[in-house]
């Protein structure tokens, strides 16, 4: 076992232990969007970080093993700050506060962002579910790259990233293709882990 800190407290951890699972076993709450329990970590949305004493910049509690003599602090104020401004631009990408799915209003409000101070234009307008299928529509313009749908589905040819910078966006298949021309069986599953409304069920 490996001895080590977290929020002033003494613990124990197993070798490969991640920051994230340490903290949830000790009922410490870190917020985190592309995490999904026994899943790939894609480590992509960065609000996991927490600070560890001798390390200059912040590292993400999803990835980061513990090790021996390790003292973490997850809620310091440069990890708050951090979290906040993060989410900000994700609110300022893809609309004001009150258009967010449920999910990512309460992020909002557990980490304290009651506006957005950043003023960026949409990486992409409403594109009435052109690569969406009878079953599953996309609105490309909710996506804020999370891969949550990458890791969820379950045929790992079907969905992927594209893109970068302001270009990034959700592809299908192997060239962008629209979901009825992909392996895809609508199972849904990606539906089920979208936190921001891109992908959604049609009714």
């Amino acid at each position: 076992m490996i001895n080590l800190q977290i929020n002033g407290r003494c613990v124990q951890a197993k070798p490969g232990t991640t920051i994230l699972q340490l903290a949830r076993k000790h009922d410490i709450v870190i917020p985190t969007l592309c995490h999904l329990p026994g899943r790939e970590v894609r480590s992509v949305c960065r609000l996991c970080v927490v600070e560890i004493t001798g390390q200059e910049r912040l590292l993400p509690a999803c990835s980061t093993a513990v090790a021996a003599g390790m003292v973490v602090h997850t809620h310091s104020q440069k990890c708050i700050h951090t979290r906040q401004v993060l989410l900000e631009f994700i609110i300022a990408e893809h609309g004001a506060l009150h258009t967010l799915s449920p999910e990512l209003r309460a992020l909002a409000a557990e980490l304290g962002v009651t506006q957005a101070r950043f003023a960026l234009p949409p990486q992409h307008t409403p594109d009435c579910n052109r690569h969406g299928s009878d079953y599953i529509r996309l609105r490309q313009e909710k996506c804020i790259h999370c891969d949550r749908c990458i890791v969820a589905c379950r045929d790992q040819q079907v969905i992927h990233r594209a893109g970068r910078g302001a270009a990034i966006q959700l592809t299908f298949g192997n060239h962008n293709a629209a979901l009825p021309e992909t392996n895809c069986t609508s199972c849904g599953d990606c539906v089920a882990v979208c936190p921001s409304g891109a992908l959604g069920e049609h009714g």
